[in-house]
């Protein structure tokens, strides 16, 4: 993170990092899912696409947790 003063960017609180978790955890799992049920949906399926859907959106999730926070 850049601590540098006038660089135009405001100090982030815990809280805001705490949310921005939070929202990467659900949103991706329901974004995916919801693509996967929707490919079920269309195509005819059972239940194919909707667990694959939210296991990437999962993955998807903890990749965009890891990489910043390990990185930084």
């Amino acid at each position: 993170m850049n601590d540098r003063p006038g660089t135009g960017e405001a100090p982030k609180s815990p809280e805001a990092d705490g949310m921005t978790l939070f929202s990467y955890l659900l949103a991706g799992p329901l974004v995916f899912g919801g693509a996967g049920w929707l490919a079920d949906w269309l195509l005819g399926l059972s239940t194919v696409f909707l667990p694959i859907g939210v296991l990437l959106g999962m993955a998807g999730a903890i990749y965009l947790i890891v990489v910043p926070y390990v990185r930084s």
